[in-house]
Order: structure tokens, then C-alpha cells, then sequence
């Protein structure tokens, strides 16, 4: 899996495609928001036309995303966003101009919370922006440009445009992963529906709900909000216990296991981009001493502290481990050489 920081980087053998695919993308998307945008009708009536219960949808997806679930089984993302359902049931309820300030508000605020760097800030939400435009036509084509009111059509229309969503935005990632990493881009866009399907899925599930609810009270979306919070809970302890699975209880480091993991994404990623990876065991002296005359307790109240001395300062690229007993372990990546400064 790519790390953060590698996600921020252009590959050193052809950047220029790189940041080529990513300048179309974005071009892309600002064209095909305008068009949409004219075709739905967006001004026609005013563009902020729109009810209470259209700005408390459009707060909860903000809200939403204020405390992210940091998934590590999530192959091209570090986070599990639940916006998606927010989006949708704007889309069919408000319209597309309505769901597009949605979706790039809680978009924002995501990739900020996880440091993105500028151009990749504007990919994401370049991505789904053209991910929400072909959605919208898909909408419109089978539902007609109906007002949502819940009937069969629509509800296969919904499902069919919260798909193609989900499609359009894998294969826009898949496309600049491939470009990064060299590997097929089909390969990688199957990687990631296999990871996030039934995520995706339950929100595309749970949007015709929240539309409905919208048309008949603004109470009965932030009621909506109960079940929705409850998916990001059991998300959010997935995520928890996945993370007890591969960092040590007592300092919060990682562990044997989970720096393993991180050392071979590291790995993968510098033969990539071709720089360097250090790896430096640290075994602390004498520490069985500590235990034997101070107890236990002293012991890892010792190994607490060194923890919290290790990561201050972290910089990016360094991973720190506690590898067990008295042992840590660290990982620096992103070298240019052997003497370059760790």
C-alpha cells in the first residue's frame, strides 16, 4: 500500500505525464461542471433555490467528514469517507449545482485532514467532480429529470448513477496510480473495487432514504442521520481493531507486524522512484536491570517516555516501531543516498 507521502509525489521517470494527466483531469472536470451544470438547469431559477433541509444534508456531509476512519485495508485511500450518501441524495432531491457544493465542501475538508499537497487536492476533487457529472447525466437519463418522489424508476436510476459514480471515480484514481506505480491500471482499479464495494454500495443503498426523508421534513434527515453515523461507528471500530492488530498497546508505536507491512510499502515505493530506504534497530542496554530493581512498572513507563521522544518531531518519511521488550525499530524513506541526512 502507498504511503501518505508517497501519494504526494510524482514519479521521477515521467512527471511530466504525470502531472499531464492530472492538469486533463482537472480541466476535465471544470468543463464538464459547466455543462452539467447548464443542462440541469442550474441557473435557470437561481442556483441557491433550495430548502433548510439542503443546508442541514450539506452540513452533515461537512460534518461528516470532521473525524475521518482511517482505514488501512483501503488500498488507493487512507480514509473511509461516508459523504457519498449525502451527495447522492442531493443530487436527486436538489439537483446537480446543489450536490457539487456538497460534495467539494466535504471533499476539502478531507484531503486537508490527511496533508495532501496542493495538485493533489485538485485532482481529488477534479475526480469527483467528473465522477458526479457522469452520475448526474446517468440520473437524468434513466429518471427523466424528475424531482425525486421514490417510485421504481427512480430508485433503479439512483443505484445506477451511485454506481457509475463509484466506477468513474475508480478508474480516474486507477489512471494516476498507474501512472505512479506502473502497474496495470485495470489491475488497479479491480484492487480497489474489491476493497471498497460494500462501502460504496450501502451508501448508494441508503441515498434514496435520506431523499426521501428530505422531501418530507428537514426533522427527518437529521433523524436520517442516526442510522447513517451508525455505519461510520461500526467503520470506526473495524478501523480500531485493525489498528490494535498492528500497533503495540502499551507505547502506540507499531509493532513487529505492522512495521513489517510499512517496510515493504516502503520498500515498493523507493524502487519506484528510485531513492533510497534505511532501516536502524535500536536495543536499549541494561534494561532488564530496570525491571529487575525498579519493577515492571518502571519498565514500560521507561518505554512510554523513549516512545514519546521518538516520535516527536516525526518527520515525514520516519516510522518508528516497538518491535517488543526493549527493542524499537525505525524506517526512513524518500533518501537520496546513504548520506543523506535522517
Amino acid at each position: 500500500m502507498a504511503t501518505t507521502l508517497m501519494r504526494n509525489t510524482a514519479p521521477r521517470e515521467h512527471p511530466g505525464r504525470y502531472y499531464g494527466f492530472t492538469s486533463a483531469v482537472a480541466v476535465l472536470a471544470i468543463v464538464g461542471a459547466g455543462f452539467t451544470a447548464v443542462r440541469a438547469g442550474a441557473f435557470d431559477g437561481g442556483a441557491f433555490d433550495v430548502p433548510f433541509a439542503f443546508w442541514l444534508t450539506a452540513g452533515l456531509a461537512v460534518i461528516a467528514e470532521l473525524r475521518p476512519t482511517r482505514w488501512g485495508g483501503l488500498w488507493m485511500s487512507p480514509i473511509a469517507s461516508i459523504y457519498l450518501v449525502y451527495v447522492l441524495a442531493t443530487m436527486v432531491t436538489w439537483g446537480f449545482l446543489p450536490a457539487l457544493i456538497a460534495q467539494s465542501a466535504a471533499m476539502s475538508l478531507l484531503v486537508a485532514q490527511i496533508h495532501a499537497s496542493g495538485w493533489r487536492m485538485v485532482f481529488n476533487l477534479s475526480q469527483q467532480g467528473l465522477a458526479l457529472c457522469v452520475a448526474w447525466f446517468v440520473w437524468n437519463g434513466i429518471a427523466g429529470g424528475t424531482t425525486w418522489n421514490g417510485d421504481a424508476i427512480e430508485l433503479i436510476a439512483v443505484f445506477a448513477a451511485g454506481t457509475s459514480w463509484m466506477l468513474t471515480s475508480t478508474a480516474l484514481v486507477a489512471g494516476r496510480q498507474s501512472l505512479r506505480t506502473g502497474r496495470p491500471w485495470r489491475e488497479l482499479a479491480l484492487d480497489w473495487l474489491k476493497s471498497e464495494w460494500a462501502l460504496r454500495a450501502t451508501q448508494i443503498a441508503i441515498a434514496p432514504i435520506l431523499a426521501t426523508a428530505a422531501m418530507s421534513s428537514w426533522w427527518l434527515v437529521a433523524a436520517s442521520a442516526i442510522p447513517i453515523f451508525s455505519v461510520y461507528r461500526i467503520l470506526q471500530t473495524a478501523a480500531d481493531r485493525e489498528r490494535e492488530a498492528d500497533h503495540d498497546p502499551l507505547t502506540g508505536l507499531l509493532n513487529r507486524k505492522g512495521f513489517q507491512e510499512v517496510v515493504d510499502g516502503k520498500l515498493a515505493d523507493a524502487a519506484e522512484t528510485k531513492t533510497a530506504v534505511a532501516v536502524l534497530i535500536l536495543d536499549l542496554d541494561r534494561f532488564a536491570d530496570v525491571n529487575s530493581a525498579l519493577g515492571h512498572e518502571v519498565g514500560d513507563q521507561l518505554l512510554v517516555e523513549l516512545a514519546k521522544r521518538f516520535t516527536t518531531d516525526k518527520p515525514p518519511g520516519k516510522e518508528i516501531a516497538h518491535l517488543g521488550g526493549d527493542e524499537f525499530a525505525f524506517v526512513w524513506s524518500e533518501l537520496d543516498g546513504m548520506t543523506d541526512p535522517m
